[in-house]
């Protein structure tokens, strides 16, 4: 599995134990959800900007997203 594919699973782990949507998250982090749902899947790498914002979307730091890509 590749970086995108671990990113966009880890993301996805963690919205929906929120409870939210693609479509919550991508509201909050001020990108498309079809953005969004690229990177979800793994089809798209985002941007540092991008990550960020998901991050702060998702309401975790940096460090806790890319600890979550280990936690498969």
């Amino acid at each position: 599995m590749d970086l995108n594919e671990n990113f966009g699973k880890a993301i996805k782990r963690i919205r929906l134990s929120k409870n939210l949507t693609q479509k919550d998250i991508a509201k909050l982090a001020k990108i498309s959800s079809k953005h969004y749902g690229a990177i979800e899947r793994g089809e798209y790498s985002p941007s540092l900007n991008v990550v960020f914002k998901i991050s702060l979307a998702l309401e975790k730091s940096l460090s806790e997203l890319f600890s979550e890509m280990k936690n498969k």
